[in-house]
Formats: C-alpha cells, sequence, structure tokens
C-alpha cells in the first residue's frame, strides 16, 4: 500500500514539553557539573555545593531569560545588533558581579564556621588554595577569569533553547500552510469537477434530445455510448487519478456519441500508440484530455462543415506523454477567442494536479487551423505520474 502523498507527519511532543523538556535538562546538567566539580575542588562536601550550584543557576536565569525572550527577539531578531550587543554586554556584566558576590559570600561563610577549624574543613580550605582560585582568604584574577569565561558560555550555549522554540515554531506555521494548501487543492479540485461534469452532461443531453426530435435510427446507439459516458463520470470521474486506459477509452466513448448525435458525418480521428502496460501503470486526472475534443467540436468547424476535421494522437516517448490535437476553425475570428476561454479550465486542473515544471501546454493557430500539444512528464518514483 503507498503512502499518502498528502498525509503530514505530526511532531510527537507539544511546544510546552519540548522547552520545558530542553530547559530541564540544561539546569539539570548545570546544576550536577558544578555540584560535581566544586565538591571535588573542596574534597567533599556536598551538600553546601549542591546548594551552592543552584543558587548559581537561579542567578543565571536572570541572564538566560532575559536574553532568550527579551533581547534575542526584541533586537537581533530585528536586525539591531549593536543595541542587542550592548544590552546582552550590560546584562553579562550584571549577572557576573552577581555570581562574583555571592561566592566571596559563600567563601567569608565557610572561613567563618567552626567546621573550617576541623582537620577535614583545613583539608578543603587547602585544597582550595592548591586550585588557584583563593589566596589569603580572598579570590584571585584567576577565579573571576574563570567565571567570566563560564557566564559567556551559558549565555551562547543557551542560545539553542531560543532556536529550538523558533524552529518549532516554524514547524507549526509550515504544518498548518501545507494543510491550508492541501485543503485549497481539494477545494480546487471538487470545483473544477463540479464545474466540467454538468457542462459535458449538458452538451451530450442536447445532442441526444436533437436526435430524438429528427427520430434518427442513430438514437439506440447514442443512448448507449451515453450510458457508458455516464458510468465513467459516476465512477472514475469523481477520483483523483484514474489508469491511462479509462481515459482513452472515454474519449473513443465520446466520439462515437458525437458522430452518432451529428446529422452530418463528421471527421473526427484519434490515434494513440499506447501499449498494454502503458495503459495500466500509467495514471492520470479523469477527463484532462476529453475537454480538448469538446473544445475542438465546440469552436472548431467539423460539425458543420463538410471540410472540417479534427485529427488527434496520444503517445508515450521518453518518459513524457505526448497529446496533440488540431481542428480547422470557422470563419469568425472570434472563435479563436472562444477557443482561448474553452482551454482555461484544462489549464486550472493541470495547475492543480501537477507542478509547474511537469507538463507544457502550448497554443498554435493561424487563419484556419487550431493546434493545442500537451506535453506531461511522468514521474519516475511513483507508479503513473
Amino acid at each position: 500500500m503507498s503512502e499518502d502523498p498528502t498525509h503530514i507527519p505530526s511532531f510527537p511532543l507539544s511546544k510546552r514539553r519540548l522547552l520545558l523538556a530542553a530547559n530541564l535538562f540544561f539546569w539539570l546538567s548545570f546544576i550536577a557539573f558544578d555540584t560535581i566539580t566544586t565538591a571535588g575542588m573542596l574534597g567533599g562536601y556536598v551538600g553546601f555545593t549542591f546548594q551552592r550550584a543552584i543558587a548559581q543557576a537561579l542567578i543565571l536565569c536572570g541572564l538566560v531569560y532575559p536574553h532568550l525572550y527579551w533581547l534575542y527577539p526584541r533586537y537581533f531578531s530585528k536586525g539591531r545588533y549593536l543595541v542587542y550587543a550592548l544590552a546582552a554586554l550590560s546584562l553579562m556584566t550584571l549577572i557576573l558581579f552577581l555570581r562574583t558576590g555571592l561566592d566571596n559570600f559563600y567563601l567569608q561563610w565557610f572561613l567563618g564556621g567552626d567546621f573550617h577549624n576541623t582537620p577535614r574543613g583545613q583539608l578543603a580550605f587547602d585544597t582550595l588554595i592548591g586550585s588557584g582560585y583563593v589566596k589569603n582568604s580572598e579570590l584571585v584574577p584567576a577565579y573571576y577569569f574563570g567565571m567570566i569565561l563560564g557566564t559567556v558560555a551559558v549565555f551562547f550555549v543557551t542560545t539553542p533553547i531560543k532556536l529550538v522554540e523558533d524552529w518549532y515554531q516554524k514547524n507549526r506555521l509550515s504544518r498548518q500552510v501545507l494543510q491550508n494548501q492541501i485543503k485549497l487543492q481539494e477545494t480546487k479540485i471538487k470545483f473544477l469537477k463540479a464545474q466540467t461534469d454538468p457542462h459535458f452532461l449538458i452538451n451530450a443531453l442536447s445532442g441526444v434530445y436533437n436526435l430524438a426530435l429528427l427520430e434518427s435510427k442513430n438514437i439506440d446507439f447514442a443512448i448507449l455510448r451515453l450510458s457508458e459516458l455516464m458510468a465513467y463520470l459516476l465512477g472514475h470521474g469523481k477520483e483523483d487519478r484514474i489508469a491511462l486506459k479509462h481515459e482513452i477509452h472515454f474519449i473513443q466513448n465520446f466520439i462515437d456519441f458525437h458522430k452518432a448525435i451529428n446529422p452530418e458525418p463528421i471527421d473526427i480521428s484519434f490515434e494513440h500508440r499506447v501499449g498494454p502496460a502503458q495503459m495500466e501503470s500509467i495514471e492520470i486526472p479523469p477527463m484532462l484530455i476529453q475537454p480538448f475534443f469538446e473544445n475542438a467540436l465546440k469552436h472548431g468547424n467539423a460539425a458543420d462543415d463538410p471540410e472540417g476535421w479534427i485529427k488527434s494522437q496520444l503517445e508515450i516517448n521518453n518518459g513524457q506523454l505526448f497529446f496533440s490535437i488540431k481542428n480547422t476553425l470557422k470563419t469568425s475570428s472570434k472563435k479563436v477567442i472562444s477557443h482561448q476561454v474553452g482551454l482555461q479550465n484544462v489549464r486550472e486542473k493541470l495547475a492543480v494536479f501537477f507542478p509547474e515544471d511537469r507538463y507544457r501546454l502550448l497554443v498554435k493557430e493561424d487563419q484556419s487551423v487550431y493546434e493545442v500539444q500537451l506535453i506531461l512528464n511522468l514521474s519516475q518514483n511513483t507508479p503513473g505520474i
């Protein structure tokens, strides 16, 4: 069973859950890393270092979230880079002041506590001094340099949180746009079908009615062909794509029907060079080719001039469908304009079903002959088109 090309895969997490997971992962990783490294530096005191890590995380929240939800969208996203840089630098300076102030408070508290006089406390203090961050009970430049690097790193590392949110938002908007395009395409298809079927039916019934008035012997044959045409419309005509053989059979019935309802012999020829396998495998929208014949009958002179004719051919070659149809014109030049109007429905149907680079619709005309050519590139990835 082939996959529905209009199916849009949904993302498993909602926006809120995705952001919550990203934030929790970052802050839990930060607290765990800071706790382990500081505890290693002090030779233990996990409870104390865990408390410090939480306090440092809370201060850094004052850097991360104003950046992500105020500085970034207000200045950076709008191209105001200089203002963004100055504001970000000011915010990082403030956060750095709070972080170092907190550590200085903890250092003085640690040195002034009773546990500092214990063998374990003295060992921890000696280890801290040996790390190069403390000298004579004061924080040294190496500490401040490390703190600056850490603060800047947090500032830039957390930027992906906003990028994840923006990506999710764009993904959601893209899904909405795609869904709207699919709905619009389905609406257009229904409109084109509703426009084509009644138009064809009215013309066909009018022809049978004229035969009945003339008491023509062809009325039985015409009604039989009409019933086959109606079976096509009620069956295959409601599908989005059909095998090429059904469209060819429909065209042949259409030609036979019009030959039957026309009071005079009518010169219409339709030749196709399509193999049995191609008949089955190639798929096209229903009534894609038939309107060309209806257009040629309506605006050409084949139906009312013994010298008029309609000639057409269809073939598949080198992965392309080639269709051409020629008809002689009525004497009025206005009929050429009407001919163009009659092709509009076909143009709209092609635009709905196929990308612009998949087809070409060419029109050639002179004073007596009108020709239309359709060249359709067949897909190599899926059955049919």
